[in-house]
């Protein structure tokens, strides 16, 4: 419960709800207070956020920023690996009472686990005892059953279904892996958080980040419309910037 009220509590500093707060604070005092240049200050601020939020170059900035920290693997650097016994996965989160098992795990859970798979794949060419780790007390049992149903062999999975979040996921995998290498994956602008935690809690992860969202836009109008998908990415990035400060106020990292 916990928990999910600090998520809760997260979103009311999330790009748009601050645009919201803005110009609901603007109106309320212009309206109710009669505080005309407070308001106007206020609805003032709350249309330049949106237009900064909502168009392109910010949330670029903000989120390439966080997946530019560490490149993604190739064939190549990943033979250059010996040693190596596991692949983590960490997972993103769900949509309960969904009908399909890629309804309810969230798009970055399962983009995660594709990336995962297909570097499981490399590794136990050369590594036979390599296994998949999936993580999540929620998740886990979907990113399981997933795994399977694309050709991963249940002997090779190993289910970590008792951590609520990545602090968890350090600690309980380390449980796993020990010091052992592995290869920890996990959204682009999660990683730097998910490798400053993993590297705290004592264990050798080996970045090998997917689910990259930056995308570099050539056409002019996507840049300078405002559009969704750069709310989606200020919001990626914003929840990524408050964790690391959490983590870090609490010395997680």
């Amino acid at each position: 419960m916990y928990h999910e009220l600090k998520k809760a509590f997260i979103l009311f500093f999330f790009p748009l709800s601050l645009c919201i707060e803005f110009l609901l604070a603007g109106a309320f005092m212009l309206l109710a207070t009669g505080r005309q240049r407070a308001g106007k200050a206020c609805v003032i601020a709350g249309l330049v956020l949106l237009i900064l939020f909502t168009t392109y170059p910010l949330p670029q900035f903000m989120l390439k920023s966080l997946e530019d920290m560490y490149p993604p693997l190739n064939a190549a650097s990943v033979a250059s690996y010996g040693g190596i016994r596991y692949v983590v996965v960490l997972s993103g989160g769900i949509y309960r009472g969904e009908k399909t098992i890629t309804s309810i795990l969230d798009q970055s859970s399962v983009i995660r686990l594709d990336d995962a798979i297909i570097l499981f794949r490399k590794l136990k060419m050369t590594e036979p005892s390599a296994r998949l780790v999936v993580t999540g007390r929620v998740e886990s049992p979907y990113l399981a059953l997933l795994a399977e149903d694309l050709g991963v062999k249940k002997n090779d999975i190993v289910i970590e279904n008792i951590s609520i979040d990545t602090v968890d996921q350090a600690r309980l995998v380390k449980e796993i892996a020990g010091k052992e290498r592995f290869f920890l994956v996990t959204s682009a602008s999660h990683m730097p958080r998910a490798m400053a935690l993993f590297k705290k809690a004592g264990t050798n992860p080996i970045p090998a980040p997917g689910d990259f969202m930056a995308k570099k836009v050539e056409d002019l109008y996507r840049r300078i419309i405002p559009r969704a998908e750069n709310v989606k990415n200020a919001e990626t990035a914003f929840y990524e910037y408050i964790g690391i400060l959490k983590e870090k106020l609490a010395g997680n990292i």
